[in-house]
């Protein structure tokens, strides 16, 4: 069995300089990759975690809502005679005040999902950029080491 001869000079144990500094370069960009995925991880879950507080209060309020009504005509809106008509819009006065009044409650939640997810990337720019800061020094003070 022929073996091939290469141009290339075979692989050694030890790395070069220039080889370390590719390979701290590279692990530097994996666990920035990963720290990165981690917060948008986060992020989203801080989002998702938000968006079911605010559906799930909407359910809430509009079973609530839906009871109410039922409760407060109880089949007689068809059958309210002229002298009650003002009664009906009192009710229904009522019912749009409280139904705003859950809209803004909606708006405070998603408000504070949107801001939750926000301070997390937030955070997490802040870290990574004070550790590529610290990175770009490590890596000027080998490089200087190295000349």
């Amino acid at each position: 069995m022929a073996t091939k001869k290469t141009d290339k000079p075979a692989a050694t144990a030890t790395q070069t300089g220039s080889d370390t500094l590719s390979t701290a370069a590279g692990n530097t960009l994996k666990e920035a990759y990963q720290q990165n995925f981690a917060t948008l991880t986060q992020a989203t879950q801080a989002l998702t975690d938000g968006a079911a507080s605010v559906f799930q209060r909407q359910h809430e309020l509009l079973q609530r809502a839906l009871i109410d009504t039922v409760a407060q005509t109880n089949g007689q809106v068809a059958s309210l005679p002229p002298p009650q008509c003002p009664d009906a819009v009192n009710r229904f006065k009522t019912a749009l005040e409280t139904g705003l009044t859950n809209n803004r409650t909606m708006i405070d939640l998603a408000t504070k999902a949107h801001s939750d997810a926000f301070d997390i990337a937030q955070r997490h720019m802040s870290e990574r950029l004070e550790q590529r800061g610290k990175s770009l020094q490590d890596f000027l003070a080998l490089q200087n080491r190295s000349k």
